[in-house]
């Protein structure tokens, strides 16, 4: 489902704003496209990314996190998103239990990563069209997967306050559940309602991983904040007079 809608949404949103960074940047929708089929050609031909791999990401919740996990769910790839406020030991955890054959990595986030894992760095941008300039083919179009509702799509790692991170492992299937529960019954409910709202959990959270591909298809504008603070949300609430948020 996630790859889907980010193809229909940049055909049918195109210039409108999907994300707003915590400096004031913007991406659009057709930009999300773009940038993802890019990149996923440039992981599929450099990285050796394939369909049914599982790739980690260790990174903080910016865009280029995010363009990463619509470029891996355009190859047929698993993402493993671990949570930048982990401990170094919660990270090997983690990814332990993800078990996966590359690990996409922040520099200042490497440590706790299992040495025996590839890692490749990736650096933040602050700009659209730096994000991930140099893990990008340029003009190039990811090919087009058959569907598969048992093709996985993320693992989301718990929280680790009760141990170690645990992983559960979310397919299509499951993503598309998830889409019409929180949208309504119908295999098109949501499609073009978005407003402006926020992200009120760090990308790697079950929240975030599994609400994006519906989010993507409403059309709405989302707000990335660097972390929850009550005056920055209440300030964007009544600027953009948000009538709703995801929790």
């Amino acid at each position: 489902m996630l790859a889907e809608a980010v193809r229909s949404a940049g055909a049918e949103f195109g210039e409108r704003d999907a994300y707003v960074a915590p400096d004031g940047w913007t991406v659009s929708y057709a930009q999300l496209d773009r940038i993802s089929d890019e990149t996923a050609v440039w992981l599929a031909r450099e990285a050796g990314v394939r369909e049914g791999d599982t790739v980690g990401l260790v990174m903080p919740s910016s865009l280029d996190y995010l363009l990463l996990y619509l470029a891996l769910a355009k190859l047929g790839a698993t993402t493993a998103g671990v949570n930048a406020m982990l401990k170094p030991r919660e990270v090997r955890g983690a990814l332990e239990a993800g078990r996966p054959s590359l690990v996409l990595a922040d520099p200042t986030m490497t440590e706790g990563i299992p040495s025996d894992v590839p890692v490749i760095e990736v650096g933040q941008a602050d700009h659209a069209e730096g994000i991930l300039a140099a893990h990008r083919v340029a003009g190039a179009t990811a090919p087009v997967l058959p569907p598969d509702p048992d093709r996985g799509v993320t693992i989301c790692f718990t929280s680790g306050s009760t141990g170690l991170p645990k992983g559960a492992l979310f397919t299509e299937k499951q993503i598309r559940a998830i889409a019409q529960f929180d949208t309504g019954a119908g295999p098109g409910a949501g499609w073009g309602i978005g407003t402006h709202t926020v992200t009120a959990t760090p990308f790697p959270h079950l929240g975030g991983m599994t609400k994006i591909p519906w989010m993507i298809a409403s059309g709405g504008t989302t707000h990335v904040l660097e972390r929850w603070r009550a005056r920055t949300v209440l300030e964007l609430t009544d600027r953009f007079r948000m009538p709703s948020m995801v929790l």
